[in-house]
């Protein structure tokens, strides 16, 4: 059997970093070749003969890879696939952030259809998403990582029986982390994230919890900007960081390769997931795979991996709750201990290697059709 997957290959992109691992996982099961985003929105003879060729073409989607304007390129390359189409979806909402809703625009049927119509020149990504949403994405299946997000896609019409929960893998890191997330005792508490700074991170919440601290702290972030725009973001974490003087207690690495990666991620005691909102988290995936005892905003997301297992605390988006569950960490080893144990545990059920042998199962029952 031969898939062939299509994402940015070789980015530094989140879904080009957890693309790249699942094909490498999968590899060693079967034959699988990627397709850059960029080469399959020209969808030229070349690509179309390649994606022929194959037995299942599996798409990670982003409306962004596909829109540009008021050119959608989605559409007519799911047109042109000729063999069964499986399609990941990794950010879904009720209504996506930071935007709002198309479907809470009012006024007489005049001006309604003028704002709509405003709406969609504004927001070309959104709109498109919705009308590849409408068509069920011409996919076979379309995947998701939690079941909240598909009970999000099946109340906008895709039938539940279309829609399936393929859990975000954990990368593996090698060797059990030895350093500071293990230690019994704490006097010194290390924290950080990991990932690409961007909006989606409640910087101001972290701030403000850093600043009820009582004990002595070092926060690091490990990651830089992904996009241009994300400048912003940095540049005002390094205002707020200069502002309270914490030039020796908070660090931001900047881009690190896996290995510093992994060496940073090991020396921590806590990991703050301290999002604002998020639908997916890959940078959760190696806290998990670090065995970091985890304090997350309560979001859709983190209280559905809460609620599989006790392997992170949730909390509101509150300064003094936060550093409150910090707190209770730094003077609870054993909680701290059974965090650890439980993520260790989730990591290892959910490798790469093991979600590779589900989605080759999930494969051969499409290829079957195929044929």
């Amino acid at each position: 059997m031969k898939v062939v997957w299509v994402y940015p290959v070789d980015k530094r992109d989140g879904i080009s970093l957890y693309a790249g691992r699942y094909v490498a996982a999968l590899k060693p099961l079967i034959a699988v070749e990627s397709a850059d985003v960029e080469e399959c929105r020209k969808a030229g003879p070349a690509l179309l003969q390649k994606l022929s060729e194959c037995d299942v073409v599996h798409i990670q989607y982003e409306p962004s890879f596909f829109v540009r304007g008021s050119r959608d390129s989605y559409e007519p390359l799911c047109r042109r696939i000729r063999v069964p189409l499986v399609v990941t979806l990794h950010e879904v909402y009720d209504s996506f952030p930071g935007v709002f809703p198309r479907d809470r625009i009012r006024g007489n049927p005049i001006t309604k259809q003028l704002k709509r119509s405003l709406y969609d020149y504004r927001h070309p990504a959104l709109t498109r998403f919705s009308h590849h949403l409408a068509h069920g994405f011409w996919a076979h299946i379309v995947l998701v990582h939690h079941g909240y997000q598909k009970a999000v896609i099946a109340n906008s019409g895709l039938p539940s029986h279309r829609i399936a929960v393929m859990a975000h893998p954990v990368p593996a890191i090698g060797t059990a982390p030895d350093g500071g997330s293990a230690r019994d005792s704490i006097t010194d508490v290390r924290m950080g994230a990991t990932g690409f700074l961007n909006p989606g991170y409640d910087y101001d919440l972290l701030m403000r919890a850093l600043e009820k601290l009582t004990v002595p702290w070092h926060f690091t972030w490990i990651g830089g900007i992904r996009r241009q725009e994300d400048t912003l973001v940095l540049r005002s974490l390094q205002q707020q960081i200069v502002k309270r003087g914490w030039e020796q207690r908070f660090t931001i690495t900047g881009w690190v390769a896996d290995e510093d990666q992994i060496r940073r991620l090991a020396s921590l005691d806590l990991f703050l997931a301290l999002f604002k909102h998020r639908s997916t988290s890959g940078s959760l995936a190696m806290a998990f795979a670090a065995g970091l005892p985890t304090i997350a905003t309560s979001l859709p997301l983190t209280e559905a991996l809460r609620s599989n297992a006790e392997m992170l605390l949730t909390s509101p988006p509150d300064a003094q709750q936060v550093a409150d569950r910090i707190r209770a960490l730094i003077d609870d080893c054993h909680l701290r201990q059974r965090l650890r144990k439980t993520a260790a545990r989730y990591a290892a059920d959910h490798s790469y290697e093991n979600m590779a042998r589900q989605m080759v199962q999930l494969y051969e029952r499409f290829a079957a059709d195929k044929a």
